[in-house]
């Protein structure tokens, strides 16, 4: 039979009375759904107080924690951009540069990380086609720039921004970060007896809470030897070891060293003992120079040995672009200092005692650190911009609790001794705990 033959019969079949064929293209939801969805057009959603559930016994006390209060504007909205760059820039130095070229078009309040773009207004148009210089060589470099969300300041997704902005507080307060801290080189203790200097920092991170968006801050403190790498190759040296460049090796790599001219931390990754600072490359500009001489020049810093071995460490890779692109950075051992501490150093409980004084705060001395901190940014004159800029104001005052201190009693009288013990009910925090037992002893 035929398609055309079994189309014909088709039509002559009758269909049942209970069913109903909708017509071509409109099919209708089944009932339930169409009730749902009638009813969740009339449902209005509101943002509620958080439920505080505490427990009533026990003594109340009053605590600190160590998060500050962010002070946003709710009205205030974010725009986030993604930026790309043809020809693509490797760089992420070179990507700052570029985009404070185009101050006109962003204006003077910005936040940028190297792709995300984050501005206090829209731009007009949506892709924005943008054309700036590459700083080294004047080329042009073509930007596209892209709305990728809209959100408000108080939003828990905007997170990201607000960390973006704390790194460059941090930075502008002259701070050095090490690994994710913050450290002030400016306020170091020195501790001479052992060749060492802690410098004081912090570890910051901004959170969102049912309370609102707030800075959590904490101490922390980095220990710097004064020995530098060059010592420590002199002392291996004067061992007169069988193979010097393996143990020299074995010292050195994977230690993570400070270079002073710039107060910048690096991994070493290798030792090339075929380089030394009388050795020559080729800077930005295409000039061919010796490291000694790169060194006078830029820093005003005569290196002393022209022939000890150079310092090889890669390069982080920040951004997709530089996942291909292998950067290796050349250190002068003489102008590296050892960071943390050796073994031998960790053994020595004199040096551990003397370096707890500084490094081991008890609470009032926490508190002091964290409101100083916040002092130093309410009234740095640039940071201070910053948060107005975006409509921010940071709190100066930690961020008080009251708890309950509900520990065990215990009595003492002259009777025989018996033991009884009651049980307080508590209101749950976040869970279900076991009734705490007081024990009297009579």
């Amino acid at each position: 039979m035929s398609s055309l033959d079994l189309r014909d019969k088709l039509k002559d079949v009758q269909s049942p009375s209970e069913v109903v064929s909708p017509p071509t293209g409109l099919v209708s939801p089944p009932a339930d759904v169409a009730t749902v969805t009638t009813a969740m057009e009339h449902v209005s959603v509101s943002k509620s107080e958080p439920v505080v559930k505490k427990g009533s016994a026990g003594k109340e006390v009053k605590m600190t924690a160590n998060y500050v209060r962010l002070e946003v504007a709710s009205e205030k909205g974010m725009y986030e951009y993604e930026v790309r760059f043809d020809p693509p820039i490797d760089s992420r130095d070179e990507r700052f540069k570029l985009i404070g070229q185009m101050k006109e078009t962003f204006g003077p309040t910005k936040t940028f990380d190297g792709v995300c773009l984050y501005l206090p207004h829209q731009l007009p148009e949506d892709p924005a086609h943008l054309q700036a210089e590459h700083p080294l060589d004047s080329s042009k470099v073509n930007l596209t720039v892209t709305l990728k969300h809209v959100k408000k300041l108080n939003d828990s997704k905007s997170i990201q921004f607000y960390n973006t902005l704390f790194r460059r507080i941090m930075n502008t307060l002259k701070m050095v970060q090490m690994n994710k801290n913050f450290y002030d080189p400016r306020a170091g203790h020195m501790v001479p007896q052992h060749k060492l200097e802690i410098w004081p920092g912090y570890v910051t991170a901004v959170q969102d809470f049912e309370g609102g968006v707030m800075l959590w801050c904490d101490v922390s403190h980095k220990v710097l030897r004064t020995q530098t790498a060059y010592d420590l190759i002199k002392d291996i040296i004067a061992q007169k070891l069988p193979d010097m460049q393996a143990a020299v090796t074995k010292s050195l790599l994977g230690a993570v060293i400070l270079t002073r001219y710039n107060n910048k931390c690096y991994r070493v990754d290798d030792i090339d003992w075929t380089m030394t600072p009388s050795s020559k490359f080729t800077d930005h500009t295409g000039e061919e120079k010796s490291f000694m001489d790169y060194y006078k020049k830029q820093y005003n810093i005569a290196i002393k040995d022209p022939k000890q071995p150079m310092l090889i460490s890669r390069a982080k890779k920040k951004t997709h672009e530089e996942a291909d692109v292998a950067k290796l950075i050349a250190l002068v051992p003489e102008l590296c200092n050892m960071t943390g501490l050796s073994e031998e150093q960790r053994a020595n409980f004199n040096l551990m005692k003397d370096m707890a004084a500084y490094t081991r705060q008890d609470p009032k001395k926490r508190v002091a650190s964290l409101k100083t901190f916040s002092k130093r940014i309410n009234e740095n004159p640039e940071t201070k911009k910053w948060l107005d800029d975006w409509k921010l104001s940071f709190n100066t005052e930690l961020v008080k609790l009251r708890a309950n201190d509900d520990r065990p009693r215990v009595t003492l009288t002259a009777r025989q001794p018996h033991t009884t013990t009651t049980h307080h009910n508590h209101q749950p925090h976040h869970h279900h705990p076991p009734p705490t037992t007081t024990t009297t002893t009579t």
